[in-house]
């Protein structure tokens, strides 16, 4: 009989706390484990696409997509758009004024309720697959930052096509050698994944976020993963002006990486021991053979202007978008042509 009396008094006291429990459980289930981040400024071309291929590719309470856009062009507009027919997905942080990627990238990092924060670009186009085959890499819990593979849209047969082609090909082996070896590498910006908990503020000034990160990360004891499998199409200047723009910030933020923290992934001299004769191999002709000539010729000097323009603090010149990067194009089959 007395233990008839004290059972039920003893169910009602601790309902409450069952209740707390489940609530505790519920909030955390719903809490987005990734977030993806995409930075867009004056891409009104392909940022619809850039969404649209990276909404199609997740679902469930696991994921939120935050958009950092601004410019002159339609571009905020277009990403509005997305987040009214995705209000429980996208959330959009409007860049009122250019501040450049670094500043985006904190602001996405700073807000993210995820765990694990994807960071990709409004000019590029994620394969369908690679979100979840990027974030695969962090089962490992020594994983810091992960990237995947760039692939050029550009016809190889053409001089800019094949210096596409070429560069990044040299970088999927580099990056894999390295990763397969558990060394520290420079991961790519255009598709990137990074514990929160991993994050430092990019300074302001940084000219290759991508660079730093990767630096950063290894620095507090992770591993960098490359997974090739994440595939992000990608559209490589087709202008000599464009390819110095983009090319000149790229290997200034190397210099930068080199002065912050005494050692970069690539330099100058790396790039002549390791790059020439890997370029010469890769050549199917003479016609190539002369590209790449040239491109060596014009990286020689794109290495220059970088580091005088690091030296002299002429950053402000060199943040200047490449236009014919944020062109659209059609991507059907694997079959590229553009719009």
């Amino acid at each position: 009989m007395l233990i008839t009396c004290h059972a039920a008094p003893a169910q009602i006291s601790l309902s409450p706390f069952k209740v707390v429990i489940s609530f505790s459980l519920a909030l955390m289930k719903m809490s987005p484990k990734i977030t993806i981040g995409v930075v867009a400024y004056e891409e009104e071309e392909t940022i619809g696409e850039a969404l649209q291929r990276i909404v199609e590719q997740i679902s469930g309470d696991a994921y939120e997509v935050l958009v950092v856009a601004g410019g002159r062009d339609r571009t905020l507009e277009i990403v509005k758009s997305f987040a009214r027919e995705h209000p429980e997905l996208i959330r959009v942080f409007e860049e009122k004024e250019r501040r450049g990627k670094p500043a985006a990238v904190n602001t996405i990092v700073e807000n993210a309720r995820g765990e694990i924060v994807v960071l990709t670009d409004g000019d590029v186009f994620l394969e369908a697959g690679s979100v979840e085959a990027l974030i695969s890499a962090f089962n490992d819990e020594r994983v810091g930052l992960a990237c995947g593979r760039p692939v050029p849209l550009n016809d190889r047969n053409s001089l800019f096509g094949f210096w596409a082609h070429y560069l990044y090909q040299v970088a999927h082996e580099k990056r894999l050698e390295k990763s397969s070896a558990e060394k520290p590498f420079s991961p790519t910006g255009y598709l990137l994944a990074i514990r929160k908990e991993a994050f430092s503020p990019i300074p302001s000034e940084a000219l290759a976020d991508d660079a730093y990160l990767g630096m950063l990360v290894s620095r507090r004891g992770y591993l960098l993963r490359y997974e090739p499998k994440a595939r992000v199409l990608v559209r490589f200047p087709e202008t000599i002006s464009d390819f110095l723009r983009q090319k000149r910030r790229t290997f200034g933020g190397f210099v930068q990486v080199k002065g912050a923290f005494g050692q970069a992934d690539r330099d100058v001299l790396k790039e002549a021991l390791e790059g020439v004769p890997k370029g010469l191999r890769y050549c199917r002709s003479f016609r190539e053979l002369g590209f790449f000539a040239v491109l060596c010729l014009v990286r020689l000097l794109t290495w220059i202007a970088a580091w005088r323009d690091v030296r002299r603090k002429r950053l402000a010149e060199i943040w200047v978008p490449a236009k014919s990067t944020k062109r659209m194009w059609r991507v059907r089959s694997g079959v590229e042509k553009s719009g």
